[in-house]
């Protein structure tokens, strides 16, 4: 299982647990979390056990949860799924089926991109964006100020222009 799928079933199950599963057994509880049905480290095992979970006994395999797996089956090596561990398992089933289909999309988006790109032509639309960025820009700067912004400018401009000759020519002296 890859590194991505591991954090995509990681992070999909604290959500279950926390928001769906206690919510599914004891609706409007407040004396329990979803972490008392399904702890942290049985979503970590789950989540590094380095394959697709399909049924009873390969939870039983990977994770002791007496709660979803049933008390009989850790003495008796059957593989009995109460209704938490079905919960759980079709959870997992819909994790890894979302998982399949997003990244069928982005393998197909790839596949939809051109295989090369000229330089020429990657350095033409780049330079065109920055030109009509830059003509933006400018119009959006010009159309914000106004009449007596452009003046205080030119005036400022002016003094310190005067400034600067003035000391030119006293230094000259």
């Amino acid at each position: 299982m890859s590194e991505a799928l591991e954090n995509v079933v990681r992070d999909d199950l604290y959500q279950w647990r926390d928001n769906e599963l206690l919510e599914r057994f004891y609706p409007g509880t407040c004396t329990l979390s979803g972490a008392t049905l399904l702890g942290d480290d049985v979503i970590e095992k789950l989540a590094k056990c380095g394959e697709r979970i399909r049924g009873g006994e390969d939870l039983a395999r990977h994770i002791r949860w007496p709660i979803g797996l049933g008390i009989e089956s850790i003495d008796t090596e059957t593989h009995h799924l109460t209704a938490y561990g079905e919960a759980l398992l079709a959870r997992l089933q819909t994790i890894y089926t979302k998982y399949d289909q997003d990244v069928a999309a982005q393998e197909a988006q790839l596949r939809s991109l051109p295989s090369e790109v000229s330089t020429q032509s990657l350095y033409e639309g780049s330079s065109t964006q920055n030109q009509k960025r830059q003509r933006s820009r400018t119009v959006n700067s010009d159309e914000e100020r106004t009449p007596t912004e452009s003046t205080n400018e030119e005036t400022t401009t002016d003094r310190q222009r005067g400034r600067g000759a003035k000391r030119g020519r006293s230094a000259e002296v």
